[in-house]
This record gives structure tokens, C-alpha cells and sequence, in this order.
């Protein structure tokens, strides 16, 4: 039994995403919102960026961080960039005005936890010059292996 645990995570450890085309789907279900809030979505991650993770954990963090931007923000530009170094990869979801950390408090701890179970961990920051930057980091295992 515990064999076949094994061989299941490891199955989904070894999924492989690309994050260019994960984003494009995601953002593509909040363009009526972004409409509405005359918000901008761009994806510029690259293409080349492969995501080994499992799936609906990377999607879910991902998701999580653009609806909570998007939510709060109203004359906006939300920008995703992805940046890999050696095993670790790194998602900046970036918007041009200030987020307030204390009132979405909520919302920040359910983004954590998610990112958790994803085996990676979120760092917010919040510009002086008023631009808020969310950075979702993980382990890229195929490149660890």
C-alpha cells in the first residue's frame, strides 16, 4: 500500500506544465473582469519554462494570486514574469498600485496555505512607490532529481 502511495505522488511530482500556456488559460478566464475594472493582463513568462509541480496545486496559487490583484485593483496592469535558477523557479505576479496586506489578511493566509501544499512559499512586497510584487517560489524537482 504504501508502494502505491509512493507511485502516485511521484507520478504527480514528475507533471510537467508549461507556465506560459498554465497563465494564458487562467488570465484568459479573468478577462471579463479585467474589462470591467479596465485592468491589463500580461503574460510575458516564457515559453521555455517548465513547471514540475503537481497541476492543480500550481494552478491553484496561481489562480489565487491573480484573483486577489484583480479584486483590488481598478485602473490597473497585473504583469506575470517567471525566473528559473537551477532548481528553484519563481513567479512574480506584479500590478502598479499599493495592496493593503492588513486588510486582505484572510485571503493572504488561504494563499499561503495553498502554496504550502504545493511545496513552495509566497513573499508580498509592497513598493514606496506603490507597486506590489507577490512572488510564488518552488523547487522545480525535475531539474533537483
Amino acid at each position: 500500500m504504501n508502494f502505491e502511495l509512493t507511485q502516485i505522488s511521484s507520478t504527480e511530482e514528475k507533471n510537467e506544465h508549461n507556465l506560459h500556456r498554465l497563465v494564458s488559460k487562467i488570465l484568459q478566464s479573468y478577462l471579463p473582469i479585467a474589462t470591467d475594472k479596465k485592468t491589463l493582463l500580461v503574460n510575458d513568462i516564457d515559453e521555455k519554462i517548465v513547471a514540475n509541480i503537481n497541476g492543480t496545486h500550481l494552478s491553484g496559487v496561481i489562480d489565487s494570486i491573480i484573483n486577489m490583484l484583480i479584486i483590488n485593483s481598478e485602473n490597473n496592469c497585473i504583469w506575470l514574469t517567471a525566473k528559473r535558477f537551477h532548481d528553484v523557479v519563481l513567479i512574480h505576479a506584479k500590478n502598479n498600485k499599493p495592496f493593503d496586506v492588513y486588510l486582505n489578511k484572510r485571503e493572504i493566509e488561504k494563499l499561503q496555505d495553498i502554496a504550502q501544499k504545493a511545496g513552495g512559499c509566497i513573499s508580498i512586497n509592497v513598493h514606496t512607490i506603490g507597486n506590489t510584487t507577490i512572488v510564488f517560489s518552488f523547487v522545480n524537482l525535475a531539474v533537483a532529481a
